[in-house]
């Protein structure tokens, strides 16, 4: 398996565990508090920051793994229903939520 391959299939379980945080009604709640980009990066553990940090921007750095991959990905992991051409703009906005906290370290 190819490392594009790899990305998409085994993402890290830092990036896994965010789908326990994903269900309709929360969805639903948070929207209208804030971004869902903004919930998730809130809501990674600090010690899986980096892990999950890597792993976005290697992922979005790979310009072969096009917006229905990514939507795919994205309902697989973290089950949020994202439509395929706003799945890589979602990830970006989470990346840099998640970086924007980590930089902080709050």
């Amino acid at each position: 398996m190819g490392a594009r391959d790899r990305l998409l299939r085994e993402p890290p379980a830092e990036f896994q565990e965010l789908n326990m945080l994903m269900h309709q009604d929360l969805i639903y709640e948070i929207t209208r508090e804030r971004p869902i980009e903004m919930y998730l990066a809130e809501n990674v553990r600090p010690k899986g920051r980096v892990a999950v940090l890597s792993y976005l921007d290697a992922l979005l750095a790979r310009h072969d793994i096009d917006s229905s991959e990514l939507k795919g990905l994205l309902k697989k992991t973290i089950g949020y229903p994202a439509q395929a051409k706003q799945a890589r703009g979602f990830l970006e906005a989470f990346r840099d939520n998640l970086r924007t906290k980590t930089e902080k370290n709050v």
